[in-house]
């Protein structure tokens, strides 16, 4: 206990001087960024990794989601394997673990696949339950074994509420397979999982696969799913829950068709119907059913566009698809990250898949993505920002980075006709915007914005969406802002840690150091004014 006290006066001295490396406890309240999936190294082999990785990391990106794949690693009873040559191109598992430690990325493990060393004859003879979670059961083991001190995330399944899904576990030698979901096998493949996942590592995440939010028809609904797996006894066996979400002919702002019609209370589908919504609508109806179970963080696994619906939309604005790309992510992405249900993004994808084609992301949507994680990365959302001079049709973010205010401005229409929009309240005195598109960020991106003497400034936004960073132009007031965001981050970071250091007394322990912190703030922050004056009067 003393030597922790000890660390927290440590932390409060780093504010006071400066020394600003609080940032690197990643509270669980800043955002994390957005990462890229999906199974990047399966797709450039073992020899591209290093420039893939050094690509991935130069957007900014903190996590990967990566797949080992059961009917690969395991094609025989008692033989795993961590290197497999696929004609010119060799994947090994532990080079991935390496190179993505060495850039600092963390990895979101998907175990899926099935075992094609069991019997099974597409589509009358799956494989035998029983025997596969046998199988399921050292699979998961030899994986974790090998992995479990180096990965913190794993994602139990892939779209296992899909017929095509689901079709790769029963069927795993038959191309293109079919199999009824069957959520019940599911719940107990994930209760196998968790134990030996925590038994190895307590602190571990473990995701409940990616769901499909757009099932076809009842047999693939999502909530009947979900429900499916609490009745048989599963929902505590992960931490989060995870959804791919990948868009229609549609802004993000515009509904589109996100599956059939559920009850709230018990999952079951309603044949014959649709649902209408947004990719937020999606998060929000999960986050929303799964709270009369114990509700549960989202990890949205996959998100994007294919090309196809991206040429799609182009058409209808005087730009490039490549632009279009660009607009889609941003418009996309940043709701999603300031809604505080959604632990993680990724974005969905790097490099083409050859068996599900049209989703490599172009060079607009990379640059787009990385100033996304330079300007939002750790930093705190403060939600979607509504004041009498913003339209209707205009999306306003909000969120505190580093004593800054960042908005993210558009607007949600298809053509790119501007609009006069004013921003008011500002808490400082300096302004600059850049495109989300920016090639760089620097003075020659950059458009200073003037701000009136009570807060306000104007400006004119169209479909293209812009950044805006606002913070006070004197030194006093940025370093009071700075000041201010390090000793709540700091707050942040012992509220978590007292949570998981201290099961029986965490929220006493957590509200004294809370209180403690709060005390010392304005002190802090007086301090430094103080400073100032001495050396500028």
């Amino acid at each position: 206990m003393k030597r922790f006290l000890f660390t927290l006066f440590l932390l409060a001295a780093a504010v006071v001087t400066g020394i600003y490396f609080i940032k690197k406890a990643a509270p669980s309240t800043r955002l994390a960024g957005v990462g890229i999936g999906t199974s990047t190294h399966l797709r450039v082999g073992e020899d591209g990794l290093p420039g893939a990785m050094n690509l991935i990391t130069g957007m900014g990106a903190s996590w990967i989601r990566e797949e080992f794949p059961w009917n690969e690693i395991q094609q025989f009873p008692d033989e795993f394997r961590w290197s497999i040559g696929n004609g010119a191109i060799t994947h090994n598992f532990d080079t991935l673990v390496e190179e993505a430690r060495a850039n600092e990325l963390h990895i979101l493990a998907v175990l899926d696949g099935g075992p094609v060393f069991l019997a099974h004859v597409y589509p009358g003879m799956p494989i035998d339950k029983e025997e596969l979670l046998r199988a399921w059961q050292g699979y998961v083991q030899a994986v974790v074994d090998r992995y479990g001190d180096q990965i913190n995330a794993w994602e139990i399944g892939n779209r296992e509420n899909t017929a095509a899904g689901w079709g790769k576990v029963m069927f795993p030698t038959a191309s293109d397979a079919l199999a009824a979901p069957d959520p019940e096998l599911y719940s107990q493949m994930i209760q196998v999982a968790y134990k030996i996942i925590k038994a190895k590592n307590s602190s571990a995440q473990v995701i409940l696969g990616g769901l499909d939010m757009k099932g076809s028809d009842c047999s693939e609904s999502p909530f009947a799913f979900l429900a499916s797996v609490e009745k048989t006894g599963g929902w505590q066996s992960f931490d989060s829950i995870g959804v791919q979400l990948i868009g229609s002919n549609t802004w993000p702002e515009q509904a589109s068709i996100s599956g059939n019609e559920h009850n709230s209370l018990t999952g079951a589908c309603v044949p014959g119907t649709q649902t209408w919504g947004t990719a937020l609508d999606e998060i929000q109806s999960v986050v929303s059913f799964s709270r009369q179970f114990g509700e549960k963080s989202i990890w949205v696994i996959a998100l994007g566009y294919n090309t196809q619906v991206i040429q799609d939309l182009a058409p209808y604005d005087p730009y490039t698809a490549s632009l279009v790309e660009s607009d889609l992510l941003a418009r996309t992405v940043v709701p999603i990250l300031a809604d505080a249900s959604v632990k993680e993004i990724f974005w969905f994808t790097l490099s083409e898949d050859p068996s599900n084609p049209g989703f490599g992301m172009g060079p607009f949507g990379q640059i787009t993505l990385a100033n996304i994680n330079e300007f939002l990365k750790n930093s705190k959302p403060l939600g979607n920002i509504q004041q009498p001079g913003i339209p209707e049709d205009v999306e306003v973010y909000a969120f505190d980075k580093d004593g800054k205010t960042i908005f993210v401005i558009w607007r949600a229409v298809s053509g790119n006709e501007p609009e006069p929009v004013t921003l008011s309240g500002l808490q400082g005195n300096s302004s600059i915007a850049y495109p989300a598109d920016a090639a760089e960020i620097s003075e020659a991106t950059a458009q200073p914005l003037a701000v009136s003497a009570d807060g306000n400034i104007s400006l004119m936004v169209s479909r293209r969406p812009l950044f805006i960073e606002a913070q006070a132009n004197d030194l006093a007031g940025r370093l009071q802002s700075t000041a201010q965001d390090q000793v709540d981050q700091v707050k942040e970071s012992v509220d978590a840690g007292a949570k998981t250091l201290w099961e029986g007394a965490k929220t006493s322990v957590s509200n004294q150091i809370s209180s403690w912190l709060n005390d010392i703030k304005d002190s802090i922050l007086q301090s430094i004014q103080q400073k100032l004056d001495q050396v500028f009067k």
